[in-house]
């Protein structure tokens, strides 16, 4: 398994990250993420794809799965990357409506100790990203009418109601 780990991580680096690419790697990276027989031999390097996670569709079920997982968080946790943790943050919070509430109260307690230690700046980058994917959607829902119930612009406005209610979280958890 480890060597497969570190062929894949050696192919994934010698190809172009086109969009696709980084779709497809990441499917496949959260796949391993979220098997307990995977995870532990995901070389470092493969860590740091999740650098891409803004590439991931919002109905990837990879990810749904990683999000839906309360074994995660401890096992991302004891990764010897430390960027993995950061970056699993990120999304965990850009899903944090989506997430189940025992993953929920899991990520409010993280960034307590996080705004309690020297990486209070992973807290602006958390808030940095989602303010992004916030004014991404917001963009692309200009393009529907106001009362549109295009599917489209139903799905546009559930994502910035709960981007915004990540926000709020977030905040709150930043200034407490």
């Amino acid at each position: 398994m480890r060597s497969l780990c570190v062929d894949w991580a050696s192919a994934v680096d010698g190809i172009e990250h086109t969009y696709d690419v980084k779709k497809t790697t990441l499917a496949v990276l959260f796949g391993m993420v979220n098997s307990s027989h995977w995870h532990p031999h995901i070389v470092m390097e493969n860590w740091r794809l999740l650098e891409s996670f803004t590439s991931v569709p919002d109905d990837s079920q990879p990810l749904r799965r990683c999000i839906d997982s309360l074994e995660l968080m401890d096992a991302i946790a004891n990764v010897e990357n430390p960027a993995a943790m950061v970056l699993w943050l990120a999304i965990l919070w850009l899903k944090y409506k989506e997430s189940i509430p025992q993953v929920q109260e899991q990520l409010g307690t993280v960034p307590k100790e996080v705004a309690q230690g020297r990486r209070r700046t992973d807290l602006d980058m958390y808030l940095s990203v989602m303010d992004s994917k916030l004014r991404k959607a917001e963009d692309a829902l200009t393009r529907y009418n106001t009362w549109s119930t295009d599917p489209a612009a139903l799905a546009l406005r559930t994502k910035i109601d709960h981007l915004r209610q990540a926000r709020v979280s977030l905040v709150t958890l930043k200034r407490g």
